[in-house]
């Protein structure tokens, strides 16, 4: 098979009405089916959270890697404060995922305001599948 890059993506959002409402919202970025390997070339979350009113807020996210064949998971992003109109980059350099591997992102935090918010993000990447 020939090597080709390919694109992932994800949107997470979780919808609030209660001042100081918790939320957590998970997600999977990326799953390497088994029989695969891929190479993360790069993975950017954006806070995409609208305006209430003129304020804007951060968002919190948790990126973590799934390693399949050693059953552990380690943290890409721990508690990464991502403010309002601003993306995260999660990769310094490439990331080696074989199969069963996965990219899971967790948005958490509470509601900073007396009524309705949507915390949001989004995440997109670049990945090499090489199998």
């Amino acid at each position: 098979m020939p090597t080709t890059y390919h694109n992932a993506a994800v949107n997470i959002s979780a919808s609030l009405s209660a001042s100081s409402q918790p939320y957590r919202t998970t997600s999977t970025f990326l799953t390497v089916p088994t029989s695969s390997t891929y190479i993360l070339k790069n993975c950017q979350i954006a806070n995409a959270s609208p305006l209430v009113g003129d304020s804007s807020y951060t968002v919190n996210v948790v990126a973590n890697l799934h390693i399949s064949s050693s059953a552990t998971t380690h943290s890409l992003v721990y508690f990464g404060a991502v403010p309002a109109f601003s993306s995260l980059d999660v990769l310094s350099d490439n990331l080696v995922l074989e199969g069963g591997d996965s990219i899971v992102l967790t948005i958490t935090g509470s509601n900073p305001i007396t009524g309705l918010w949507t915390p949001t993000v989004n995440a997109i990447g670049s990945y090499l599948n090489i199998s």
